[in-house]
This record gives structure tokens, sequence and C-alpha cells, in this order.
């Protein structure tokens, strides 16, 4: 409510000298509850996820099958640490994951990203990093209390910078 109140009185956000937001409305669209422990999922944005690998970060995307299992490991554990930070109570780490995910690709595609941020320019004297996600339709399987949170906050890393926003289709 605020942050609608805050740009009907606004109406135009510059964020710099060339790229404006200008604000001519908005709707309330009613959020899905989910229920069950799988849930088919359609992006809205890419979704970034990234591991690390002798100290270098890889992308990490579901496209090859023989990698698959591998590629399951690692979604579940990203998840479950990014569970563990947002459940966390007076300065205690929360439960994470209540249940392993299971990631099931339907039809998935790459997607190469370019990406700016002030601190990234700053640092590496570079206008735009190059990210490289996933987007698309997949199943995903979990406890109904995790994906009703992830369908809420996003899937993967940089959910706060508008990556890995997702609707449900079935």
């Amino acid at each position: 409510r605020n942050l609608y109140n805050g740009l009907l009185k606004m109406r135009f956000f510059e964020f710099n000298s060339e790229i404006t937001l200008k604000f001519e409305g908005a709707y309330i669209l009613n959020e899905e509850i989910i229920r069950t422990e799988n849930i088919t999922f359609r992006t809205l944005s890419p979704i970034l996820l990234e591991y690390d690998v002798d100290g270098k970060k890889e992308p990490l995307l579901p496209l090859n099958n023989s990698e698959f299992t591998e590629f399951n490991k690692h979604f579940t554990a990203v998840h479950h640490r990014i569970l563990r930070d947002i459940r966390t109570e007076n300065n205690k780490k929360g439960p994470g994951l209540y249940k392993e995910l299971e990631f099931f690709p339907l039809k998935i595609r790459k997607k190469v990203v370019k990406h700016t941020l002030h601190g990234f320019r700053e640092l590496t004297g570079k206008p735009y990093m190059m990210l490289t996600c996933f987007e698309g339709c997949f199943d995903l399987k979990g406890d109904p209390r995790d994906l009703q949170m992830f369908y809420q906050i996003g899937i993967g890393l940089r959910t706060g910078q508008g990556f890995g926003m997702v609707e449900v289709v079935g």
C-alpha cells in the first residue's frame, strides 16, 4: 500500500540520467495458494543460479540431462540457504527447506542478460555484467510451504533485482 501510494504521488522516478520510470497505474492480482507438493511454474523473469567452482562463479543451468542429478543437488542447496536466511528469527537461522526440492524442466532455454549495478561499474570499469540464466516452464516438487515462499519471493539468486519471478500455470 505504501509503495502504491508513493508512486501515485511521484508519477516519475529517475534511476539515472538515462532511465526514468513512469507510473501509469497498477492493479492487484489474486495470489495463488499452493496446496500440493508438485506445481508448474513459468518464469516472468530469467532465473539466475550460480555455484562456486575453484573460487569462480559458474552458471547452473538445467539443460544437460547427464548432469541433472548434480543440478538438483545444487538447486536444493542454494534454496535451502535462501530459506534459512529468510526464516531467521531473533538472529537464529531458520529451518530452511522443509523437504528437498526436485526440479523437472518442461520447456527451458538459456538466456544471457546484460545487468548493471553502480558498484560493479565502479569496481570493474565495465558498463555491465553478463549473467547466464534460464527461463521457461518447469515443474517443482517440494513442501507446499516452501513452494509458496518461492512463488512469493522468486526462485534463484538476485530476486531483489528482479530475477527469478514466476507464475503458477498448473
